[in-house]
């Protein structure tokens, strides 16, 4: 996908000379929604990100690649992205030598260049760069192109063989964002009125414009996958591929780490305050809920006054008042990405465990979410059914109830597989005893 107005997807700008031309890479690239004012578009972009020259493609859509005559660029040099894209077609990933340990990075998906897939870098810095975006490339008709020691083609194509004078057309230039119209500008916005107010409405027929909102949709998805990859990267400290983001299990946090967490917060709740008593605690990755029920003459005032401090959100009363409910965030890492296994193997280590401790956990098999047919642009009104492949692997629901605490039960079980979802704790108020629900999933081959 390409990024939303408000959000810059740059990379740094680097400039060389080919047989004699300039180029620029590292633009930062936009699609321009309004065909018939896309100049005025781009430089109210321009205007809003300091941005003064433009490289303009009209490709499946009309971008516009942005950069600052600050960082040395002047309008007449080419946009090696936009040259490539133009030269190489729609749908492709592409690496090219510069110099010693010196690439650039291009990729065209759809007919759009993707958003910071215009790069230059070491061979270090590609590599990262090539992990991220090599997994929106998986069509059959998709295209690579690099050096060998970089493992996604046997074809490797040469800058100077490419990018001969004869192939760069004026298109491909950088061009001055003004930020006026100009003549020639104004006579094409003149002929537009005129076509408008005769009737003639043929520029863009509806479903070419139909048709390029369904690639910049598709091209948002995948920068949104972009965007997605790199916080999970974040939060499990490791190289995620994008098949990860597909994968429940790679987005939750590991056992050991679930049960911990939940475990130190609950222990941190007060048993009573103010005339109130602890009831019960949900924790999941996301945040630790507890209740608490009234005592003796203590007041609604009075849980209210108890908790400030101790809590960060504001309690909520429920039964007349007699009970008070608060939540308050909890941050987890995540698992990460892994191999699944067998269902049959998976299953006796799992019951196997919990036979030692006298423990019969309750598993059911969980139902494959069936997705609606959707509304998609240019469908001539018809649904379009979900063509994305079906999970290659089953869920299996999990739950139990022990006296015994998480850590007891949970330690030494095998993460491969297997994530919690939620650990419920509940206090009887006449024995004193602490009850446990723990609640989990299983995920195995088909």
């Amino acid at each position: 996908m390409l990024p939303a107005e408000d959000e810059v997807t740059t990379t740094p700008v680097a400039m060389f000379t080919i047989k004699g031309n300039s180029f620029v890479s590292g633009l930062f690239w936009q699609p321009l929604s309004r065909p018939r004012a896309f100049m005025q578009e781009a430089r109210e972009i321009g205007k809003r990100e300091d941005m003064d020259i433009v490289a303009i493609r009209h490709g499946s859509i009309i971008q516009a690649g942005f950069v600052s005559r600050g960082a040395g660029v002047t309008k007449g040099m080419y946009s090696l992205a936009a040259a490539l894209a133009g030269i190489l077609g729609d749908s492709w990933l592409g690496i090219f030598t510069l110099g010693e340990d010196r690439f650039a990075l291009v990729g065209v998906k759809d007919g759009a260049i993707l958003p910071g897939c215009d790069l230059v870098g070491d061979q270090e810095a590609v590599r990262e760069k090539l992990q991220l975006y090599s997994g929106f490339f998986t069509d059959e008709h998709d295209k690579f192109y690099g050096p060998p020691q970089f493992g996604i083609s046997n074809e490797e194509l040469d800058l100077e063989d490419l990018l001969v004078s004869s192939r760069l057309k004026k298109q491909y230039r950088l061009r001055q964002l003004t930020f006026g119209l100009t003549s020639k500008e104004l006579v094409v916005v003149s002929v537009l009125l005129i076509a408008a107010i005769g009737g003639a409405f043929g520029y863009f027929q509806w479903k070419d414009h139909q048709a390029q909102l369904l690639r910049a949709e598709r091209i948002r998805i995948a920068e949104q996958q972009r965007l997605e990859l790199e916080a999970l990267n974040a939060k499990t400290e490791q190289q995620q591929t994008l098949q990860a983001l597909e994968h429940p299990w790679a987005k939750t946090p590991l056992i050991d780490d679930f049960w911990s967490t939940c475990t130190s917060k609950m222990f941190e709740l007060p048993l009573a305050f103010s005339g109130w008593r602890f009831q019960s605690a949900k924790c999941t990755s996301e945040q630790l809920a507890s209740t608490y029920e009234r005592t003796g003459n203590s007041t609604v005032q009075d849980f209210i006054s108890g908790a400030t401090g101790r809590f960060t959100s504001a309690p909520a009363f429920f039964g007349e008042g007699q009970g008070a409910a608060l939540s308050q965030p909890v941050e987890m890492g995540a698992g990460g990405d892994e191999a699944l296994g067998e269902l049959e193997t998976l299953l006796n280590q799992f019951t196997s465990h919990f036979q030692r401790l006298g423990i019969k956990p309750v598993i059911s098999e969980k139902p494959e979410d069936v997705k609606p047919k959707t509304q998609l642009p240019g469908a001539d009104g018809q649904p379009v059914e979900d063509k994305t492949p079906k999970p290659n692997w089953r869920t299996f629901t999990f739950s139990f109830e022990t006296l015994r605490s998480p850590a007891e039960v949970l330690s030494g079980l095998n993460n491969r597989g297997l994530r919690l979802t939620a650990i419920i704790v509940n206090l009887n108020s006449g024995s004193a005893q602490l009850t446990w629900k723990v609640e989990g999933e299983i995920y195995a081959q088909k």
